[in-house]
């Protein structure tokens, strides 16, 4: 496997500890292989929204060469399985956009019939702002980890 791109000293993900492999952020669900798992702070009116966020500054996955692209998305697999198991969706849906924070990021959402819209995008509507405590989150975590 090549070299990792390095941060990028303008970018979000790069730079917030959230983010940064090791953190102890309440959110975090896992380090994978080169990427790193984390429940989305105010989207969990899609209960398990995750982000899978790269390791390493990058913006498109053709500009990661095919071994890392291949291990991204083998993370991103990891995540929905596990994710799959602990909340029983409908359906997972898989979004790697990058329109406004500009580093390869997944976004895991599992959806149910229970949505207000279950088969239309998430982002088709405002999503409600779900706001749960830092110890419901952690829970959270830990159960999706148990699952992986």
């Amino acid at each position: 496997m090549a070299p990792p791109p390095a941060s990028s000293t303008n970018c979000v993900m790069c730079e917030l500890p959230a983010f940064q492999r090791g953190s102890d952020d309440h959110r975090r669900i896992a380090d994978l292989e080169v990427s790193t798992a984390i429940l989305a702070s105010r989207e969990q009116f899609y209960l398990g929204y995750t982000l899978l966020v790269l390791n390493h500054h990058a913006e498109e996955l053709f500009d990661l060469d095919q071994a890392l692209r291949q291990q991204f998305v083998e993370d991103a697999n990891r995540i929905a399985e596990a994710l799959n198991k602990t909340f029983l969706p409908l359906k997972m849906n898989y979004c790697l956009l990058g329109n406004t924070l500009r580093h390869l990021h997944w976004h895991l959402i599992p959806r149910r019939d229970t949505d207000p819209t279950p088969k239309r995008p998430v982002w088709e509507d405002p999503i409600p702002h779900v706001q749960l405590s830092d110890d419901e989150l952690r829970q959270m975590a830990d159960d999706i980890r148990a699952n992986l």
